[in-house]
């Protein structure tokens, strides 16, 4: 099996995922992503939060980590954000298609 990069990225609304997620697809830097909504439970500041957030599973070529990730750290509105990325195993036609839509173009 052939390997792409999965980053798990969580944003505040919808909104600010799916501004990311323009930039980055009209780049070229990933082929695709999903948006849902989330619950977040965490410490900001010395205090416990309870918040709705939203998760964006970007798809990429493992070459194009650096550049997506660089991306998504200048222009993601949260102080902290969390950027995971995972290279993973998927099938083959799948592979060939998010290498064809991610090109460098930049």
């Amino acid at each position: 099996m052939k390997q792409i990069t999965v980053f798990y990225v969580t944003f505040p609304d919808e909104a600010a995922a799916r501004s990311l997620a323009r930039m980055l697809l009209e780049q070229k830097l990933i082929a695709c992503v999903n948006i849902f909504p989330a619950s977040g439970l965490f410490f900001w500041q010395g205090a416990m939060q309870d918040e709705k957030e939203c998760i964006g599973l970007f798809k990429t070529k493992p070459d194009l980590i650096s550049k997506v990730r660089n991306k998504i750290s200048a222009n993601h509105p949260y102080e902290v954000p969390c950027i995971i990325s995972s290279n993973v195993d998927a099938n083959d036609a799948y592979v060939d298609w998010v290498c064809e839509q991610t090109m460098d173009l930049i």
